[in-house]
């Protein structure tokens, strides 16, 4: 990692030299990470010598200024990799966007901004990154770029962090001592790192061509959100955790801004959920339906907000049908709704019809006929058989899970735990003929 100490007090606000091959450590341990696989990545993964993981060889191209707030405005000299550079050293302002008022009021104040092509980038813009104080709410920020990144050229993304700011907090609240000065100033440069990674307008020469427009609230909400979370599964391995927690209690902070409490959230819902929300920001994944169902979801529930229910709205931003549904959590409380996938959203209609109008197995069968799935049976009896048979191709078969049976007055069926999307249509509309208010995300 290229720190580069712009103070004039290099000692003071140096980090130890374990902090510095933590955060390498950290980078160098994304190379398995699923969005560093995307084609977004390619043109210049290769770039940078063939050392250690995407992520590492990227962030070194990032140069780190270590700065305080007394020199914003002033312009300074740099040689940063052979290159020279004249760096302005910005002032500490918070973010424009907010996202503490109420839902509607976000949605009706919602600014455009069209994302169509690389011929079309997003214009320069300056994200101010939250730290994790408790009462200084601005101690790093990432500038990006108005241009694709070609061969390391057009471009130079750069993070500037505040060290005299998170000093300070450290002098005020932790008595000076060092150890809490590296940790929070390495969660803040590993913060600001993610969003590197995730710099669109920097990696990627081409976008998807029905992107169309997304609200400045949800790349606000997103980024922010998720560049926290991962700059925590980062640490995992390489920090004690329970400076992790600790971390992870900080952005949690009333003080902090909401995008940025809701990050620990995600990072409960472990790196696999959190590599999907990377690599789903990354591909420009969107459906308004279900983000606007987001925002209202994560306002209503924090701080329960539960980090199963994130990882599904990813689930359902992956595919290009959305394959998650809202339905009640409960019988007896049917506007208590959560999000289901296709699979569970099934079983759990069908538990629930069991349970309304208790039947027998032939009844069930019949509630449910075979046709609303295309690849399979929706039951089987285990008495009678102990496997799924593809409709299509008999040599393809599932296995028989016991907690996904229903009770009928005379035994139990097995219900079948695969459903294509194109299935699910059928057995949405079927359910609603039943009675059942299922909300769907579909176009």
């Amino acid at each position: 990692m290229n720190i580069i100490n712009l103070t004039t007090e290099s000692t003071k606000y140096n980090l130890v030299q374990e902090s510095i091959e933590k955060m390498d450590s950290a980078l160098m341990g994304c190379n398995d990470a699923p969005w560093i696989q995307l084609s977004s990545y390619q043109a210049i993964i290769s770039e940078g010598g063939s050392f250690g993981s995407f992520a590492y060889r990227y962030a070194n191209k990032v140069p780190v200024f270590f700065v305080t707030v007394g020199m914003a405005g002033k312009s300074v000299d740099v040689t940063f990799q052979g290159r020279n550079m004249k760096v302005m050293v910005p002032n500490d302002s918070k973010p424009s966007t907010r996202l503490e008022g109420d839902v509607n009021t976000i949605l009706g104040n919602t600014q455009k901004t069209s994302i169509k092509s690389a011929a079309a980038p997003i214009k320069l813009e300056a994200r101010a990154i939250m730290g994790v104080s408790t009462h200084i709410d601005t101690w790093g920020l990432y500038v990006s770029s108005c241009k694709p990144l070609q061969k390391g050229v057009n471009t130079q993304p750069m993070i500037f962090i505040w060290v005299d700011k998170i000093y300070d907090y450290v002098q005020k609240n932790h008595q000076g001592n060092s150890a809490y000065y590296n940790l929070y100033t390495c969660q803040t440069i590993l913060l600001e790192m993610m969003h590197a990674l995730m710099d669109i307008n920097v990696l990627t020469s081409t976008l998807p061509s029905n992107t169309g427009s997304i609200p400045e609230w949800f790349n606000v909400l997103r980024e922010g959100s998720v560049a926290a979370a991962a700059s925590l599964t980062m640490m995992d391995g390489e920090w004690n955790p329970n400076d992790i927690n600790y971390l992870a209690k900080c952005l949690s902070d009333a003080s902090m801004p909401f995008q940025y409490r809701l990050g620990p959230c995600y990072y409960k819902a472990g790196k696999d959920a959190v590599d999907r929300a990377i690599e789903n920001w990354i591909g420009r994944k969107y459906n308004k339906k279900l983000a606007e169902d987001l925002l209202r979801y994560a306002k209503t529930s924090f701080p329960k907000t539960s980090a199963e229910q994130l990882a599904l709205y990813d689930e359902g931003f992956t595919g290009r049908q959305v394959s998650v549904f809202k339905y009640q959590s409960n019988l007896s409380r049917p506007n208590d709704m959560i999000l289901y996938s296709k699979e569970a959203l099934v079983i759990k209609v069908i538990r629930d019809y069991s349970e309304m109008h208790p039947t027998s197995k032939s009844g069930l069968i019949a509630a449910f006929p075979s046709n609303l799935n295309e690849d399979f049976e929706v039951f089987i009896d285990p008495q009678v058989t102990d496997h799924f048979t593809d409709k299509h191709d008999p040599s393809n078969t599932r296995p028989v899970y016991d907690n996904h049976d229903v009770k009928c007055t005379d035994g139990k069926l097995i219900i079948c735990d695969y459903w294509h999307i194109n299935s699910m249509h059928p057995f949405v509309e079927h359910a609603r003929s039943l009675g059942f208010n299922i909300i769907d995300f579909w176009s």
